[in-house]
């Protein structure tokens, strides 16, 4: 997973990657997490989040919520990907 994207484009794309991961052990969740936090800071410091839904924010920051219950994890991740398309449909307007 790219960790430093550097267009909203590429940080669609690294969200949708880390959306297709599904940690099987601990060890992989500690993996994840970690992704997840170097991608959270990166788009923060170089203003790629602006336009951000919210709920890419709280994907970020949900790797064990989502580990420990499939249900919440399946839910969160369709609506994360449903988000990124219209975020996606919203700026080729």
């Amino acid at each position: 997973m790219d960790v430093k994207p550097q267009t909203t484009s590429q940080v669609r794309a690294a969200l949708r990657e880390l959306a297709a991961k599904r940690p099987a052990s601990v060890d992989e969740l500690a993996h994840v997490q970690r992704g997840s936090l170097l991608l959270r800071l990166h788009i923060q410091s170089h203003g790629l989040g602006t336009e951000m839904p919210e709920i890419a924010w709280h994907f970020l920051s949900d790797a064990d919520i989502r580990y420990r219950s499939p249900d919440y994890g399946l839910a969160q991740t369709e609506g994360l990907l449903s988000a990124l398309d219209l975020w996606q449909q919203q700026e080729e307007r």
